[in-house]
């Protein structure tokens, strides 16, 4: 015998609009600022503890053509319509708790699918990369979906999530190749 779950949505709903820009400037500021912060902190402490700076392995087999389409169609689209699309609107019913951040409440939802998200950056650990920059990125993916989530909820447009998730990585993928070139 099976029952009805009623605390599980029965159908979601998705929604993906060109944003207003007025709206759209402040998520995609807080992207690349804590895009630059996380990643400042996360080369102060390499250095610190004698690490390498080191590339995300993608780029070490592809050209710059496939590195764009790869982190900002693959990676910002796909995996914002997955992790804020689909898990946090699935996780709507889990709205009213959670937390309070710098006076913004972080819904459960917001949270489940920012740690979904950065843990599923853990895959790098079969790629052979220091264990610093497996951290390093899921702690990036990790504070980005918590962001991309929270305009996600805030405006019900997956558009907003996406374009914190662009954000964040263009100052990633600028990040990379200047260490490419001193690499070099």
């Amino acid at each position: 015998m099976y029952e009805k779950v009623s605390h599980l949505p029965q159908s979601m709903t998705y929604r993906i609009s060109l944003p207003k820009l007025k709206t759209l400037i402040k998520p995609v500021l807080l992207g690349l600022g804590a895009t630059i912060i996380i990643n400042v902190f996360m080369t102060i402490i390499t250095k610190l503890t004698g690490g390498k700076d080191e590339l995300h392995p993608a780029f070490l087999e592809f050209n710059w053509i496939q590195i764009l389409v790869f982190v900002f169609v693959y990676a910002s689209i796909v995996e914002e319509i997955l992790f804020r699309g689909f898990l946090l609107n699935y996780l709507k019913p889990l709205k009213s708790f959670g937390i309070k951040i710098f006076k913004r409440k972080i819904s459960l939802p917001v949270i489940i699918s920012a740690l979904a998200f950065g843990s599923a950056h853990l895959t790098l650990i079969s790629t052979g990369v220091d264990s610093l920059f497996v951290f390093r990125i899921v702690l990036f993916a990790t504070c980005l979906g918590i962001i991309a989530g929270y305009y996600q909820e805030k405006y019900d447009n997956n558009a907003y999530a996406i374009a914190v998730h662009m954000s964040g990585n263009s100052i990633a993928v600028l990040g990379t190749f200047l260490i490419a070139k001193g690499l070099h």
